[in-house]
């Protein structure tokens, strides 16, 4: 994502734990980008004119918590047959910390009032 400023690639790699708090400068961040042909005049070639949106955000931890669901692995069940499964998670929006998420066999509503349950 070309529009990411130095400072925001800093705080996502922190955040996922790639680096310690304090340690990357931009500087160093910076030819890295340029060792690999990322330098400043490319990124700007890479950008998307005429965006004008922005990534919603609700600020506060514990204000905003978001339900997302992806497709699993199939698994074999007791009784043979093939099935699918579903990873649930419930996402603080603020933190991005993941407050539960687990594999169900199924999307159906006891399966999300299961997963909130332990979400919160």
């Amino acid at each position: 994502m070309p529009e990411r400023s130095l400072r925001r690639i800093i705080k996502i790699l922190q955040g996922e734990g790639h680096c310690q708090i304090g340690k990357l400068k931009r500087s160093t961040l910076l030819r890295h980008f340029n060792s690999i042909g990322l330098g400043a005049s490319e990124m700007k070639k890479l950008k998307v004119e005429g965006s004008a949106t922005r990534r919603f955000v609700k600020n506060g931890k514990n204000k905003l918590c978001q339900e997302d669901l992806k497709y699993g692995l199939y698994i074999k069940a007791a009784d043979g047959k093939i099935k699918r499964t579903y990873m649930l998670a419930f996402i603080d929006d603020a933190t991005r910390l993941v407050c539960h998420a687990e594999f169900y066999d199924n999307q159906r509503l006891p399966v999300l009032e299961d997963c909130f349950r332990k979400a919160i």
